[in-house]
């Protein structure tokens, strides 16, 4: 009915009139709204009352369409703009809401045979990266004795000028404005059906001498559910970062820092990172929260080549995919679909794992920006056509539900602070980490306020070629924070926003991209040989929920691994037995729930709770008492810890160990 890329017709635009309702009010959550793009009018009612929309004659709307007035809950007003057929509800209880003709609304299931998922990632806002938010590290570019390159050091940083307060107060300010409900309207309005959502586990918890601000970005969380749920967008969840960083990425959590499964602090980091899974897995499982939510990337990003190894990755997908599947229960309608990275090994590695398991998708990151040597923009096109597309048909027909979670248009790593503050950049030969020649300078791609018009068609004809090869996608990222420097974004190759706002995204990808390839074939792109997928459309049952039955394979990868070997030392291997580990013993972590004012006559309370099934509250990690721990799970460490294993007495201690 909805149509994937050019394999149905799409259905009719309808033109919804207004309708007057009064039932239900909103989550009072005070928010600062910075609106980019359209008039916004400050209408605060005496009252206080908040107002969901607002009718031709006044009227208060719980629903509406292209054209609409919405209001904000600080009282700011804004009209929804939707020229694909868009509605949105208001109604918490409501999942009618759809973001265009050619999506489905929430409360019918997402058929991953038809409809194609059309995303952009909210990169930056609840896991913070220099290069998105670069105004927040600008002030101390500077100053390489402070070294702020990462949340850690941002908040170690904050906490030294103002403590805990100030923390608080500019995080907060950071989430308040960097996006917004506006932001997920313009989303749906850009054609766009769904978005990614990067969370870290200090949404839900941490330990002490942990400098990022537990809890707060789980509010932010709980806002971007709603605001989803008004417009119609589903949401991927990723867990992007968790204790001692799977990656060793500034958006791990700290820079240069690589624990999970891959260093003599590697098991905790790995106990810690499921209690942080079992609380994301009960809490979007329950029915209230699985339309919206109906995907869940466990671990973004696991650096296997450098660290871990598949055997080790392996058995932490499958112990994962076991809790989560134990709470939810198996087929559709019960938890959200798994998404595995590949750990940056490409879909053959992963040939045969997990078959027969219960939804299974595979995220697939196909960047071409930060190896040399560095091809053009022209040559970004012959990527997406030749090579992408012929790895979604390999992932479809092979593998399943196949995803391209994050992709730019970036060709080379310039931008400000995309390798970081202090890093350098590869193209131009100022790198910091290795010997990098020249290729050459980065003021061409940098300056986007002087692309001219050829510039921006070849930006424009990569987008709908790599949209078009991947047919599931989510565009890194949405939009780019202002530099201090010049007062406007930055890093433009990785702004859907600022491109759809200079012209080169395109403003309908639904039928700009369907079937590009051929198109810019046919109109003589050279370079271009492969210019399709032809995949049947159809999925396994146990693909996609429909089995009766589900038998992956978990026996030949037991939990926990029998040792870890410490990155880039193949000597350093050191026994489960010898690695300090929790014992699961401590209190339950129960993330914090919605609450709600009911303003309005007969509305309806949403029952959401922290838990799909009660009773199947887990205890979480807990240190062992009587054994000894290293200092910190945030720094690296390479040699065993003397005392494991250990069967505890007494209170629990940390030795201060150096890393």
């Amino acid at each position: 009915k909805y149509g994937r890329f050019g394999r149905a017709p799409m259905s009719p635009k309808k033109k919804w009139g207004i309708f007057a309702a009064v039932v239900v009010g909103l989550i009072l959550l005070a928010i600062v709204i910075a609106v980019p793009l359209v008039a916004v009018h400050d209408r605060q009612h005496s009252d206080g009352a908040t107002v969901p929309g607002t009718g031709p004659h006044g009227e208060v709307l719980t629903s509406g369409g292209n054209g609409t007035e919405i209001r904000m809950e600080n009282g700011t007003t804004f009209t929804y703009i939707n020229n694909f057929g868009g509605e949105w509800r208001s109604d918490l209880n409501d999942d009618g809401a759809r973001a265009q003709n050619y999506t489905p609304p929430l409360n019918q299931s997402w058929d991953y045979t038809k409809n194609g998922i059309l995303g952009v990632n909210l990169g930056g806002w609840l896991v913070i990266e220099p290069f998105i938010a670069p105004s927040l590290f600008e002030p101390y570019e500077n100053d390489s004795s402070k070294y702020v390159v990462d949340e850690y050091t941002l908040m170690n940083e904050w906490n030294t000028e103002g403590g805990q307060a100030l923390k608080e107060k500019n995080l907060r300010q950071h989430y308040d404005t960097f996006i917004t409900e506006y932001d997920f309207m313009l989303i749906a309005a850009a054609g766009l059906n769904w978005i990614r959502l990067p969370i870290a586990y200090w949404a839900i918890n941490t330990m002490p001498g942990e400098p990022f601000v537990q809890g707060m970005s789980w509010e932010y969380f709980l806002k971007a559910i709603k605001w989803a749920r008004k417009y119609g967008l589903r949401i991927e969840l990723d867990l992007h970062a968790i204790p001692g960083s799977q990656n060793g990425y500034n958006h791990g959590g700290r820079l240069g820092v690589f624990n999970f499964l891959n260093s003599p602090v590697g098991m905790v980091s790995a106990e810690r990172a499921l209690d942080i899974i079992r609380v994301i897995a009960e809490f979007v499982a329950q029915p209230e929260i699985a339309k919206v939510v109906p995907v869940f990337g466990v671990l973004n990003e696991p650096n296997v080549p450098v660290g871990i190894g598949q055997d080790n990755i392996r058995r932490f997908y499958i112990e994962a995919y076991s809790l989560i599947r134990n709470i939810t229960g198996l087929g559709q309608g019960h938890g959200p679909m798994m998404a595995y990275h590949d750990g940056f090994l490409g879909l053959p590695a992963w040939s045969g794992f997990m078959q027969g398991g219960d939804r299974i998708a595979w995220d697939l990151h196909p960047y071409v920006c930060f190896t040399a040597p560095f091809g053009d923009r022209q040559n970004f096109i012959n990527t997406a056509c030749n090579g992408w597309a012929a790895n979604t048909q390999l992932g479809f027909t092979q593998y399943g539900v196949t995803l391209a979670g994050e992709w730019s248009l970036a060709t080379n790593d310039c931008g400000l602070f995309l390798n970081g503050p202090f890093q350098g950049v590869r193209y131009d030969g100022s790198f910091s980490s290795g010997a990098f020649t020249k290729t050459g300078s980065c003021v061409p791609f940098d300056d986007w306020t002087s692309y001219n018009d050829t510039t921006k068609q070849t930006m424009y004809q990569g987008a709908i070629a790599a949209m078009s090869s991947f047919e599931n996608f989510f565009f890194w990222t949405w939009k780019i924070g202002d530099s201090l420097r010049t007062g406007q974004p930055v890093n433009p190759n990785w702004s859907y926003l600022l491109g759809l706002q200079q012209g080169w995204m395109p403003k309908d990808p639904y039928r700009e991209s369907q079937n590009a390839c051929q198109t810019l074939q046919k109109q003589g792109l050279s370079g271009i040989t492969k210019a399709s997928v032809t995949w049947s459309s159809t999925f396994a049952d146990y693909q996609t929920g429909a089995a009766s039955t589900y038998s992956p394979n978990t026996v030949s990868y037991s939990w926990p691994p029998p040792s870890i070997t410490v990155s880039g030392q193949s000597g350093n291997v050191i026994a489960a037995t010898a690695l300090p580990t929790y014992t699961p013993t401590g209190t339950v972590l129960i993330p914090p729930t919605p609450t709600y004012s009911l303003t309005l006559t007969n509305e309806v309370q949403p029952t959401i709770d922290p838990w799909t099934q009660g009773g199947r509250q887990t205890p979480a990690f807990t240190p062992i008492a009587g054994c000894t721990y290293f200092d910190s799970i945030w720094n690296n460490y390479t040699s065993a810890l003397p005392g494991w294993p250990c069967g505890g007495s007494g209170g629990a201690s940390r030795r201060n160990l150096q890393p």
